[in-house]
């Protein structure tokens, strides 16, 4: 609020009188106030407004990130291969598709369901091909768990390369060997998943080396599998133990040109 000025100010450190316009005593230097007064044009004196400094808005921290993880980082993870498992997961889609395509074909139409007579097609589509949900529930599991575990290990192509040979392969064998044979399902391809991962472990276990898997928990898997045949008529034995060999083999090949 405007005011009639004062004649003089006294100085508080040195006592001298000093003019009520200037913001420093010069006689000892002493800060008198922050600002001059305003003088408005009828004479009267003004106090300047206080300025109010802005808030500064606070910055939150950045989160921390993790850099992307390189190749050799962890061992027995490759760090290229920590995307998603697109070899796992569309094997695993198409077999769980298989239950429903026999609501709409006949299986004998597209399996192995006696002589293939030349038709050696069949044996790529049998290991898809499912009328048993509980024999579907067992092998489909077993190729989502170890096909991510080994593709996160080895990449897509050694996936594809497993589920080709121990699926296709054995029913394959299964169409030279037997007589009439059978083959729905694919045991043979997780069988040859499940083995060529088991197989660092078995041989740190036999080393003596400590190791991360879950042997007993794979064994009791591997061994409903290979048992299945007794359960459904389905599930051939000879694709099964043929998709285990296959396993162990590559699995051993695997752990001698990359070893953890």
């Amino acid at each position: 609020m405007a005011q009639a000025p004062d004649l003089f100010v006294v100085c508080k450190k040195c006592g001298e009188e000093v003019s009520p316009y200037i913001t420093e005593c010069p006689y000892c230097g002493t800060r008198l106030r922050k600002r001059a007064p305003k003088i408005e044009r009828d004479g009267t004196v003004s106090e300047p407004a206080p300025q109010v400094k802005p808030r500064r808005a606070r910055r939150r921290p950045a989160a921390p990130r993790l850099g992307r993880l390189r190749t050799g980082e962890i061992p027995g993870v490759r760090g290229d291969a920590l995307a998603r498992p697109w070899a796992t997961i569309v094997l695993t889609t198409l077999s769980l598709f298989g239950l429903l395509f026999l609501q709409v074909v006949d299986r004998v139409d597209v399996a192995v369901v006696g002589p293939v007579h030349g038709e050696w097609w069949r044996v790529a589509v049998s290991p898809f091909v499912y009328g048993d949900v509980w024999y579907q529930l067992a092998a489909v599991l077993a190729i989502a768990v170890y096909g991510w575990l080994l593709e996160r290990r080895h990449g897509p192509l050694v996936v594809v390369l497993l589920f080709a040979l121990g699926g296709a392969g054995g029913a394959a064998l299964a169409v030279v060997v037997e007589s009439s044979p059978l083959v729905l399902g694919g045991n043979g391809a997780a069988l040859a998943l499940l083995c060529a991962w088991a197989v660092p472990d078995i041989i740190r276990r036999a080393r003596g080396e400590d190791y991360e898997g879950d042997l007993l928990g794979t064994a009791v898997i591997a061994a409903v599998l290979l048992l299945m045949p007794a359960a459904t008529l389905e599930a051939d034995p000879v694709a099964g133990f043929a998709g285990a060999a296959v396993g162990l083999l590559v699995g051993q090949l695997l752990a001698r040109v990359h070893p953890d």
